[in-house]
């Protein structure tokens, strides 16, 4: 799924804000802002065959949002696949129809809603995009019980003169899907069924509420788990937007205190020297020595070129892409080097409490985590083909830990 992965990043590097400040007049005064939103997921990843879509309903802005991608082989030439992307887009709420246990999406994309059609070769990473058509779907969820999910969090943040504190709720099921996409048919494809909710508490707070979502786990886990298993995960992350001179993207550097092993992601693009009328954009995420990293609760320093078994991807933009522009990837002929550090500032900082019970067929886990970050800036330098440098980037510094519990039935 590289190149997948590769693709997105090249359409949609950049963060957009949805922050929604406190009037003048309300300032000091405690304030209660509510999110609730109900989603539909389908997850596929069977052999060559790779997909997902979600949709989401905001019950509160009653609007309802759409992404999805798919991948398959390309049935006029080996090793090439066809990849096909719907950035995240509104659609109208009578496209998505929700009860209980169930849920339909049943929709032709319009005009407004971009579709991305590209070419992959699967040994060499090349790719090349271009505008799709609309695509079609008729797809319905039906609850079946088979996992459920239920988290009830806590959070606190804290940002110069801003106290926020968070209550939320979230529950999920596990409801395959039938219907059709774009010509292909599913029948009880994985699928989930989420329903989130939370309260903010704040005073003079300048906050963006998201709905929260959770990974994918096994729907077939192993029967023959033992009956009481614990698990524990340890970990620090330093994270920093990456941006100068016209460039922009990230950087995050994970350290697994269990495993003791680190892993490296970054993405960024920025014009192209040589061509005022493309982007180049870098590409790359793999593990990393852990002596190219260090960390601690309130500063951290990555130093390292990149081996060469870390895969780095080299993109050429052209135009705008969805629109009539093309992309064109290859792998990196040169490593990329950074000398980064990461020092915490003090202006802000989050600290998580969460309790979940999670039941998969016989299987039952009970999970604590508990989760912290403070703000940091973040400075150095790193090279690729050129060499770039930023001062007073905004970053972050992460620590968490989680506790799990299998107990089988």
């Amino acid at each position: 799924m590289s190149s997948l992965i590769g693709v997105t990043l090249v359409l949609a590097l950049g963060w957009p804000s949805n922050a929604a400040p406190v009037r003048a007049e309300d300032a000091g005064q405690p304030t209660q802002v509510r999110v609730d939103g109900r989603s539909a997921l389908l997850l596929i990843d069977e052999g060559d065959r790779n997909a997902f879509l979600t949709v989401t309903r905001d019950e509160i802005a009653d609007a309802t949002s759409l992404s999805f991608a798919y991948r398959f082989p390309d049935p006029t030439e080996a090793n090439w696949f066809v990849v096909v992307i719907g950035e995240e887009g509104q659609i109208a709420n009578s496209a998505f129809t929700l009860t209980a246990g169930s849920a339909r999406l049943a929709l032709t994309t319009p005009d407004s809603y971009v579709v991305t059609r590209c070419r992959v070769n699967d040994e060499t990473g090349e790719f090349t995009c271009a505008p799709a058509g609309p695509s079609t779907i008729d797809l319905t969820w039906t609850a079946d019980g088979y996992r459920t999910f239920r988290e009830n969090f806590t959070r606190v943040e804290a940002f110069g003169p801003t106290s926020t504190k968070v209550h939320g709720r979230l529950e999920e099921v596990s409801a395959p899907v039938t219907g059709t996409w774009d010509g292909r048919s599913e029948t009880n494809a994985p699928g989930l069924l989420t329903d989130s909710e939370n309260a903010t508490l704040f005073r003079e707070a300048t906050i963006a509420a998201n709905l929260r979502r959770i990974g994918l786990p096994s729907f077939r886990p192993d029967a023959e788990a033992s009956p009481v298993q614990r698990s524990r995960t340890n970990g620090r992350e330093a994270f920093s937007f990456l941006d100068g001179n016209g460039l922009n993207g990230f950087v995050s550097v994970l350290r697994d205190e269990i495993a003791h092993t680190t892993l490296l992601r970054f993405g960024y693009a920025f014009p192209h020297p040589d061509d005022a009328s493309a982007t180049l954009a870098f590409q790359g995420q793999g593990e990393i020595p852990n002596d190219g990293f260090t960390i601690n609760s309130s500063s951290a320093r990555l130093n390292l070129t990149t081996p060469d078994s870390f895969f780095v991807v080299r993109c050429v933009v052209t135009g705008v892409v969805g629109g009539g522009g093309t992309v064109t990837c290859d792998r990196a002929s040169t490593p990329v080097t950074f000398d980064l550090a990461w020092n915490g500032d003090g202006e802000g900082s989050v600290h998580e409490t969460a309790t979940s019970v999670e039941t998969i067929g016989p299987l039952t886990t009970q999970a604590r985590r508990q989760f912290s970050r403070l703000t940091a800036v973040a400075a150095g330098t790193w090279f690729d083909d050129e060499a770039h440098s930023g001062s007073l980037m905004t970053g972050a510094l992460t620590n968490f830990q989680n506790t799990a519990i299998d107990k089988s039935r």
